[in-house]
């Protein structure tokens, strides 16, 4: 009898222990969430994503980290290097990161590249459009991280 009492008391212990930590857990993501919905945060992350999409874009300025960038692009997309090329050829003043971010909001908003390209075009900014299709900007971060460090490693 006395085991199970202390078994018993065992697993409750550690059932409060972990309820506990999920209260934490849910607590710090909750004041995250509040912290990027402040209009000063976003307004900095606008700024730190735009930012980083021009220091990328001025990574290509030779073939080798050109063919980097768009082998990394394409892996991060699952789209052909080729249409790749083509995008950018059309395209020239787009730069590797902002084919990257205009295939990633067009492919996560079912809408073409092409009609992402042309509403940047339009004076839209690559955050306000991702923010309006539901596209993560950390999710963005990431994939424009990995770019960044595969053309930086060409160099």
């Amino acid at each position: 009898m006395k085991r199970v009492t202390i078994l018993f008391s065992a697993m409750t212990l550690v059932a409060a222990l972990n309820l506990n930590a999920a209260d934490e857990n849910q607590k710090e993501r909750k004041a995250v969430r509040e912290r990027a919905d402040r209009p000063e945060t976003k307004a900095e992350n606008k700024q730190d994503v735009e930012q980083r999409i021009r220091q990328i874009n001025r990574l290509d300025n030779k073939p080798v980290v050109l063919d980097a960038g768009l082998r990394a692009v394409s892996k991060e997309l699952g789209t052909p290097v080729p249409v790749l090329e083509a995008q950018l050829k059309e395209h020239s003043r787009l730069g590797i990161a902002g084919l990257l971010v205009a295939n990633t909001i067009a492919s996560d908003s079912k809408k073409s590249p092409e009609t992402v390209i042309k509403a940047h075009g339009d004076g839209r900014s690559w955050v306000e459009m991702a923010r309006n299709n539901n596209v993560s900007l950390d999710t963005l971060e990431a994939k424009l991280t990995r770019v960044e460090n595969a053309m930086k490693e060409a160099k």
